[in-house]
């Protein structure tokens, strides 16, 4: 297994909301998880080129794991995350509060 450390960008909006956005290349939507408890949002992906039963030459391409954990300045307003993935890119849209954290999962 090989950890990559792919590239965020963390942005704070002249409208006050927050966006993340992960470069995750050659990973697919359902093997990303984020989780977001009180400032902390966390971020885990997995991907895997397998190939059973076939003789490989050469392989380069192989299972990769992500885990990232982001301290976020603010508080997040836990009904108004939302994210997007498109081609290889993870976009996490967060609205700050100032009340109570509760922690959530939203994907």
């Amino acid at each position: 297994m090989v950890f990559t450390n792919p590239k965020v960008d963390v942005v704070e909006e002249k409208s006050g909301l927050f966006k993340v956005a992960v470069e995750l290349p050659g990973i697919e939507k359902q093997d990303v998880k984020i989780d977001l408890e009180a400032n902390i949002l966390s971020i885990k992906a997995t991907s895997c080129l397998c190939y059973d039963e076939k003789t490989i030459f050469v392989q380069e391409c192989n299972k990769y794991h992500f885990y990232r954990q982001i301290t976020l300045p603010i508080h997040p307003e836990p009904s108004t995350c939302s994210t997007s993935f498109e081609i290889g890119r993870l976009n996490i849209t967060i609205k700050p509060t100032s009340t109570k954290a509760v922690p959530i999962h939203i994907l």
